[in-house]
């Protein structure tokens, strides 16, 4: 869209001052309308357990913590939207990011407070303790800039 704008600015002595206002009109209005995407740095931690049996001992569990780290692009909504599977109800906010999406509020806190990290509890209603074993760790979010490799000739 910049190209575009380039083009009208060193033409415009050339074409009416109407259709100059008309274009620069609707290329403002296009990059307004383009969404904003963000690079989304996210860890998720995961924990697994297992029952550890010892000869002459009392059984005991160990637990272990395993993580991954991925670096997303991702658009901002507002809300959660529903989910795209035909599932009843919306999808978790902790689920948004593997659909391109991610709250405004995640973007907001980093906005705010950009070297803290936001640490997350995936929580499912139906579960008696409310939380399951695992959390995201979100690392960072900043906006997302196309850049294009130059062609080769």
């Amino acid at each position: 869209m910049n190209r575009v704008q380039e083009m009208i600015d060193e033409h415009k002595d050339k074409m009416p001052t109407g259709l100059v206002m008309q274009l620069l009109d609707a290329c403002k209005e296009e990059a307004e309308a383009t969404k904003k995407l963000y690079k989304l740095t996210w860890t998720m931690v995961d924990s697994h357990a297992h029952v550890v049996e010892v000869e002459d001992e009392p059984d005991f569990a160990r637990v272990n913590l395993s993580h991954k780290t991925q670096t997303l692009i991702v658009e901002v909504v507002d809300q959660l939207p529903d989910h795209p599977n035909g599932h009843a109800g919306k999808i978790r906010a902790m689920e948004l990011p593997n659909h391109g999406m991610v709250l405004r509020g995640w973007v907001n806190h980093f906005t705010k407070q950009p070297s803290i990290p936001l640490v997350t509890m995936h929580c499912d209603d139906d579960m008696a303790y409310g939380c399951t074993d695992y959390m995201v760790i979100v690392n960072s979010i900043v906006p997302y800039e196309l850049k294009k490799r130059a062609r080769e000739e």
